[in-house]
């Protein structure tokens, strides 16, 4: 009697291990990637098709902010983030790689009920920190401003404080927490007016998309961009590599051209 309740508890025992070995395999098969709301808009979801079709690679993909998705690298939770903020010198010291692979440029959008074709450097910094209230006051119609933006801890708050807000505070109607959101928001509102990627940007019929001092952001002479980076923990494994080779190969760069984005490393 002892011999057989023995076994069945052997027996129950080896069956939890063994299912938890499979589940360990079946979560190792998939690469864990946390990604900038901004670049998985952008460019994110092309490569990932390319490598789901190419590949076969599974993804447990987490779109995030680029600050969450650097947090969930340094706790484990991801092999690889892409992100649109520099990595700090901690974790450079640390051993994480930052890989630069796209410049994309961070323009303006505004609704198209009310907007002019471009407004100057010196405008968008008055709207945004509030000193303007209506588009009649840069050649508009006479229409509300309404500024919609990302939250702080986004790659394109951050970006767009340091490229044109420098010292003046950012003040808004509506804030999103996902920087993308932004993108629909402005389009379904009059006198919407917002900031993201220009990659995120450019498929959208609703919105315009706005020149700053009458250069195009597809302009080379265009001078407000972020940088798009792949982030590891040191070397990365066979599946992250395989992502950044894709992000880096004519494929990819075709796919980041088409949106205005400029290879960090062009093959042509």
């Amino acid at each position: 009697m002892y011999t057989k309740a023995f076994n069945l508890f052997c027996f129950f025992v080896f069956f939890i291990v063994f299912s938890f070995s499979l589940n360990n395999v079946h979560a190792q098969d998939k690469l864990k990637f946390s990604c900038s709301a901004q670049i998985a808009e952008a460019l994110g979801k092309d490569v990932i098709e390319i490598l789901k079709e190419k590949k076969g690679i599974v993804f447990d993909l987490k779109i995030v902010s680029s600050d969450t998705a650097l947090k969930r690298l340094e706790n484990g939770f991801s092999e690889i983030a892409a992100v649109t903020l520099p990595i700090s010198f901690e974790m450079a010291e640390k051993g994480y790689v930052a890989i630069p692979f796209c410049k994309d440029p961070i323009v303006v959008i505004g609704n198209k009920s009310a907007a002019p074709d471009s407004l100057s450097y010196e405008d968008v910094r008055s709207i945004f920190s509030g000193e303007l209230s209506n588009w009649s006051q840069v050649g508009g119609e006479k229409m509300a401003l309404v500024k919609i933006i990302p939250c702080e801890d986004t790659g394109a708050y951050k970006n767009f404080e340091r490229l044109f807000m420098g010292i003046k505070p950012i003040k808004y109607d509506f804030m999103t927490y996902c920087s993308v959101t932004t993108i629909p928001g402005v389009g379904a509102m009059e006198g919407a007016v917002s900031f993201i990627s220009h990659g995120a940007a450019v498929k959208s019929d609703k919105i315009k998309i706005f020149d700053i001092d009458k250069i195009s952001p597809m302009n080379p002479k265009y001078k407000y961009f972020q940088v798009f980076t792949f982030v590891t923990k040191g070397r990365p494994s066979d599946s992250a590599k395989e992502l950044i080779d894709v992000a880096l190969s004519k494929a990819g760069q075709d796919i980041m051209k088409e949106k205005g984005m400029i290879p960090i490393i062009p093959l042509d």
